[in-house]
């Protein structure tokens, strides 16, 4: 019974802080608009978790993200579709969350992902489909 009881309660802190790790992982896609928007894209880079740092150099971020505005434009709306938060035993928080975005070019599926570092979420991945 002991054991079930400590399950239970991990499960409940763990579950405690999704909320808010989706909370502040929202609040860091808008930062990445309004930086995205005024084409501060070494300040993306900059502010990215280092697991995507490792990966990406600051110039392949800079052709990528630049690149993807071209194709896409100016971003006219975007609705959050859907949020994924993942708890692991081992490991730090991670959030998904998908947007459908209406671009002046074009209507795409944005996926942005975070992950927890030093205590705060960072952006480790950016993808965008067309719609």
């Amino acid at each position: 019974m002991k054991k079930i009881s400590a399950v239970i309660m991990v499960s409940f802190i763990l579950l405690g802080c999704n909320g808010d790790n989706v909370e502040i992982s929202k609040k860091q896609v808008s930062n990445f608009r309004d930086m995205y928007e005024h084409d501060e894209f070494n300040s993306i880079y900059k502010n990215s978790a280092n697991k995507m740092k490792e990966k990406v150099s600051p110039d392949e971020f800079v052709t990528f993200i630049s690149s993807a505005k071209k194709e896409m434009g100016k971003l006219n709306k975007t609705q959050l579709t859907h949020s994924n938060s993942i708890s692991y035993v081992i490991g730090e928080p991670a959030v998904v969350l998908t947007y459908s975005s209406r671009f002046s070019k074009r209507n795409y599926k944005e996926v942005f992902s975070f992950v927890s570092e030093s205590g705060e979420m960072k952006l480790s991945g950016y993808s965008y489909t067309p719609n």
